[in-house]
């Protein structure tokens, strides 16, 4: 729930010139706020895994990409904040990129214990 409200809160709350100047930091030919958009989701996968083990993969999923998406939507509302179609990609990449390393960690371990 905290790691949630904090994404959410990310996604509103005016930072001025914080935001402008990582759009400027390139990192790979990146722009390191891109990076920190996927970084960000990769944890929201294996949490909601974790705090709801019983969930479908595919909901979990779908609702991380959801989040991702709202995430970035909300701010074409928001006259302080830029919604931005390549964030919204890191966003939603950052989240498969959780699921892909969370299910390939549960595959090895259940390979080691047959």
């Amino acid at each position: 729930m905290v790691y949630v409200a904090g994404v959410v809160v990310g996604s509103v709350a005016p930072f001025g010139e914080t935001s402008r100047s990582l759009s400027s930091i390139h990192v790979l030919s990146f722009r390191l706020d891109y990076l920190l958009h996927a970084l960000v989701f990769i944890p929201f996968y294996p949490l909601w895994r974790w705090a709801r083990p019983g969930h479908r993969w595919w909901l979990v999923l779908g609702g991380g990409l959801a989040v991702a998406w709202l995430a970035e939507w909300v701010q074409l509302y928001l006259p302080y904040r830029a919604y931005n179609i390549n964030d919204l990609l890191a966003n939603m990449a950052g989240v498969l990129l959780g699921a892909a390393l969370l299910e390939a960690w549960r595959s090895l371990r259940a390979d080691k214990r047959n």
